[in-house]
């Protein structure tokens, strides 16, 4: 079904990036926030890239998604955990 008001179709493939402090090892979290959600990540796992500084780290997700009620659930679940910052 496709969504031409928000650029979306689906069932497709997406990517989301999150932006979170490195102490929470956010890479390795996130396949487990994916799991109950039933989207299947398109690689084992994450890409993630250190800040200049640091601190943070940019988590990058491909999964591939049936209708738009699951992504809006992926992006809630990544959004809402307390690690991240940001969210592309």
């Amino acid at each position: 079904m496709s969504e031409p008001e928000s650029g979306f179709q689906f069932p497709g493939c997406f990517e989301l990036t999150a932006f979170a402090e490195t102490e929470a090892d956010f890479a390795r979290l996130l396949p487990g926030l994916l799991a109950p959600l039933d989207v299947a990540m398109t690689t084992a796992t994450p890409r993630s890239r250190a800040s200049s500084g640091g601190r943070y780290q940019a988590i990058t997700v491909s999964f591939l998604c049936p209708d738009r009620g699951r992504y809006d659930a992926v992006v809630e679940a990544v959004r809402s955990h307390p690690a991240v910052r940001w969210l592309l």
